[in-house]
């Protein structure tokens, strides 16, 4: 179908060459030849008058048209596919279906873990995939790469999307942040000071590597903060080496109640103040008339309230 002389289906390629900067790589995305996708962006250049992509050193880079279009293409097509399936009735008993969920690794516990529990029980066929939580996690959403984004609603501010206001979001959660320690670690009383925080060795969480935690970010702002005797990418890891050492650590709350038992942790207040953690789910407003996407952001919504009900929040650590 031709649409003011352009193959509708070179939309697909565009998408795909914006998106791999690559003859090759779009090639095997679509699952064509790479002659035939070089053939595509013939046609595309021709028909914008620009080359899209361009060699800058030994790759390429998409030109400033190519940039322009990038996120425009990918939002129509995603649009389509949304308006294509609207109509469709959904069981979540019969559907098969995947939703990606990008999520830290102590909400993995305490989210994902129910949330799996409950789709063996109600919808066999529905897959569950979680990925890490990252910097480009909101750009994910925004480009249709993830369904949705749990994080604590501060990440919004410390690390805005690209454009807020296409963003939707439900509230899952509230937490408290804790300081632990081992159980045996009798240095470590209701009374610490800061200044005695700071002279114990200190384990922080680096989501993705590189990905600072509202603790840490608050630490930073510190005249005096704890050394950093190691940096790990999970909070259970974290906790983990707590439990093993005369370490302390800053965690939520609720995962620390996870695994204080078998880990023999203890938390005290910490001594700094830190702000509530509001667990938030976003995702983007496309989704509205996607009745199985609903379905899923009312799934989180009632099992992590379920898991996690708001009397738990007031529970002693």
């Amino acid at each position: 179908m031709h649409f003011q002389g352009l193959n509708l289906n070179l939309l697909v390629s565009l998408d795909a060459l914006l998106s791999e900067k690559s003859v090759t790589r779009a090639a095997v995305r679509l699952h064509v030849t790479q002659p035939a996708m070089s053939a595509s962006l013939q046609q595309l250049r021709q028909y914008l008058s620009d080359p899209l992509l361009e060699k800058v050193g030994r790759q390429f880079e998409l030109t400033p048209r190519g940039k322009e279009l990038s996120v425009s293409v990918k939002e129509l097509l995603l649009r389509i596919n949304t308006v294509l399936h609207s109509g469709e009735t959904f069981d979540p008993g019969t559907a098969s279906r995947t939703f990606k969920v990008a999520m830290s690794a102590h909400m993995a516990d305490l989210l994902g873990v129910p949330i799996i529990r409950q789709l063996i029980q109600i919808a066999p066929n529905i897959n569950f995939q979680i990925i890490d939580l990252a910097i480009d996690s909101f750009r994910r959403v925004e480009e249709g790469e993830l369904d949705f984004c749990i994080t604590v609603g501060e990440r919004v501010e410390n690390n805005p999307p690209n454009r807020p206001e296409i963003l939707s979001s439900r509230h899952l959660f509230s937490d408290e942040f804790v300081l632990v320690a081992a159980l045996d670690n009798d240095a470590v009383t209701a009374d610490i000071s800061y200044e005695q925080f700071c002279e114990f060795p200190y384990i922080e969480v680096r989501f993705s590597g590189n990905f600072m935690s509202l603790p840490d970010i608050e630490l930073e702002r510190q005249p005096r903060r704890p050394r950093v005797q190691a940096w790990m990418t999970t909070s259970q890891n974290v906790l983990a080496a707590v439990s093993a050492t005369q370490a302390v650590a800053i965690v939520p709350s609720r995962l620390f109640r996870l695994h204080r038992e078998y880990l023999k942790l203890k938390s005290v207040a910490p001594p700094l103040k830190l702000a509530p953690i509001h667990q938030m789910c976003f995702w983007h407003a496309r989704n509205a008339i996607d009745v199985g996407h609903e379905w899923f952001a009312d799934l989180l919504e009632e099992t992590a309230r379920s898991a996690w009900p708001a009397e738990a929040d007031t529970e002693t650590a």
